[in-house]
């Protein structure tokens, strides 16, 4: 993604850019979460050791949302990548050389990968099942996991069905000319149930040839002329009245009468009152009974399918969680969070020897190494809190699906061990930041080249730069302060966790206040310190014009004889 939105000369917007690959950082993100989790287990592997509950009921949540959202917007994807083939000349030579290079898939060949992921979990998980005694410890977690992966791909496949189906739709009224394909298929869930050619019995029983095409939601009727269907109006079918006139005549036909409702909902073209009703009309009377039994079983469903979304939306409204659902999202950022401090971590653990190397230099660029040296200390124990509060939360997320979720002792116990330590960073952080920047403007000149060559991997391994995450450590507990914030308000009061989360909310909160007072104060002094130099360099090219001036006026003068 990094050359595709790079600042100086992007391939594509970024908008587009995330529309392509959709939420594909966060999946990659919660995969890396259970990786890690999965490691730890079998590098010190016994036989009575558990991996289901890796997959335990708040873990399949965030990976079930993430999937859920992916896989709504993969036609969008797809629709979007299509595009930009086409019209960006740029974007096309890219994917080319990027497959020429790499030799491997092409972008929608990657984009379809999370889409097959889920099935090959849940062959995964058969086959650990298959290998599991089913009074091991394990079983019921391996049992559940598997369940909720088999959901989770019933899910995919009836998405993809529904995909099909809205494709089917798409194409055939976007063959209708003047039909607003973009209003009336912008909505979800449209699909092709019937279309073919029927009469319209207009004034005086004379008729002429229509082309009608019946989706779940709406009835659209088109005029055919000279081998084209021209739309006509598009009649929404839950507020639609449909009568069926049955034919007692042996020469006539059978006649659907459709009157569609009089608001917005109903698109027409020229005069909307020109047909108070549309009769339809057909070759044969089967013919015209069938669409009259699809007709009519559509309405039906469509009726029913709006009840169950009105009781769904109530229940939704009942049920509704404000502090469940920010616990939710608090909690995705956090394992984002996570598995970069994880980066990091394996960053100093291959990087920070190179500082204390003693090597003969001058005084300031060993005092340079133990300046990024003490810094880089100072963020090992936020590591910790971080690893261990996400575990605890995800354990209470878990146990709290049918009670109210108590969260506040966790944030406490941890963040007030934490709190200390994050003070210290920022204090650091400010001191270290001119001179980090500097000494990686100046690469080896002053610190191992070894040591920028692994700051070089974490950035291309995270896709952001190391100054960017530090600071967005230094700015954690800003983060933290409006996180608490809105989980006390969103605690009732007489719940045995709101004076916990006010309590350490007006801790955190203080912190806050103190670090980014902190990081006004330094930006200010960077400014003035800026302002200095400009100022001194503005003062040196003066004098230098000036001397300059006054050798040339000096040279000028003629030679006086004595």
């Amino acid at each position: 993604m990094g050359p595709l939105t790079q600042p100086k000369k992007p391939i594509l917007p970024a908008a587009e850019v995330r529309r392509i690959f959709g939420n594909w950082k966060s999946i990659m993100t919660c995969h890396l979460e259970v990786l890690d989790l999965l490691r730890e287990r079998i590098n010190s592997w016994e036989s009575s050791k558990l991996i289901g509950d890796v997959f335990g009921e708040s873990k399949m949540n965030s990976i079930t949302q993430l999937y859920k959202f992916y896989i709504n917007n993969f036609d969008r994807s797809l629709a979007a990548l299509e595009h930009y083939k086409q019209k960006s000349t740029s974007f096309k030579k890219f994917l080319e050389s990027t497959i020429e290079r790499t030799g491997q898939l092409d972008l929608g060949g990657y984009l379809i990968m999370p889409v097959q992921r889920i099935p090959r979990y849940v062959m995964l998980l058969e086959s650990i099942l298959k290998c599991t005694k089913t009074t091991h410890p394990d079983y019921g977690n391996l049992e559940k996991a598997h369940e909720r992966f088999k959901a989770m791909a019933d899910f995919i496949n009836q998405s993809k069905k529904n995909s099909e189906k809205f494709s089917e739709a798409k194409k055939i009224c976007a063959s209708i000319k003047g039909f607003p394909t973009e209003t009336l298929l912008s909505t979800a869930g449209i699909s092709l149930i019937k279309s073919g050619s029927l009469l319209q019995v207009e004034a005086e029983n004379t008729q002429s040839k229509v082309f009608v095409v019946l989706l779940n939601t709406s009835l659209v009727i088109a005029e055919t002329k000279r081998g084209a269907n021209n739309f006509l109006v598009d009649i929404p079918l839950l507020k639609a009245q449909l009568d069926f006139h049955k034919s007692e005549k042996p020469e006539t036909r059978s006649e659907i009468w459709l009157i569609p409702s009089r608001d917005e909902t109903t698109v027409f073209v020229g005069e909307e009152d020109a047909l108070l009703k549309y009769k339809l009309s057909a070759e044969t009377e089967e013919e015209i009974e069938t669409w009259n039994n699809e007709i009519s079983k559509t309405i039906k469903d469509a009726v029913n399918i709006s009840k169950d979304q009105v009781d769904d939306d109530t229940k939704e409204e009942t049920n509704i969680n404000p502090k469940a659902n920010l616990m939710d999202l608090f909690i995705q950022k956090e394992v984002q969070y996570v598995h970069l401090l994880k980066s990091l971590k394996e960053f100093m653990d291959s990087s920070l020897n190179t500082l204390e190397e003693k090597t003969p230099s001058k005084h300031d660029v060993q005092n340079t190494k133990k300046l990024l040296l003490d810094f880089f200390d100072s963020t090992k124990p936020i590591i910790a809190f971080h690893i261990n509060m996400l575990a605890l939360l995800f354990e209470r997320m878990t146990q709290g699906q049918d009670k109210e979720i108590c969260v506040g002792d966790i944030f406490e116990k941890n963040l007030e061990l934490a709190a200390p330590r994050y003070d210290l960073y920022s204090l650091l952080w400010e001191e270290v930041r001119p001179t980090y920047l500097q000494a990686k403007a100046e690469m080896s000149k002053v610190i191992p080249i070894k040591f920028w060559a692994n700051v070089a991997k974490f950035e291309s391994e995270n896709g952001m730069k190391m100054e960017a995450f530090l600071e967005q450590i230094s700015q954690r507990i800003p983060f933290m302060s409006n996180v608490l914030s809105d989980l006390t308000k969103n605690t009732p009061q007489e719940s045995p966790d709101f004076s916990i989360l006010e309590r350490v909310s007006n801790k955190i909160r203080a912190l806050s206040d103190k670090i980014l007072t902190l990081k006004e104060i330094s930006h200010q002094q960077e400014k003035q310190r800026q302002e200095m130099e400009a100022e001194q360099i503005k003062v040196k090219a003066i004098s230098r014009i000036s001397i300059k001036k006054a050798l040339t006026l000096g040279s000028d003068k003629p030679n006086r004889r004595k």
